[in-house]
């Protein structure tokens, strides 16, 4: 993933509707930015976050899986 122009445009845009930025620590480093970018796109057209289903994270009151 490459911090470009664009993500962080979008990252904007993200943290204002919601109120926090894109958790990329949870991301892998392997995905690509355009993918991120899309991800971002489809949760500000559903009007919520919905990353942790996309990337299928298992979260629990103690830990990140």
């Amino acid at each position: 993933m490459k911090i470009t122009d664009e993500y962080l445009e979008w990252n904007e845009k993200f943290t204002i509707r919601f109120g926090y930025g894109v958790p990329l620590e949870m991301i892998s480093p392997a995905e690509k930015t355009e993918d991120i970018i899309e991800n971002i796109k489809h949760c500000l057209e559903e009007g919520r976050d919905c990353l942790k289903e996309i990337y299928k994270w298992k979260i629990s009151e103690d830990r990140f899986y």
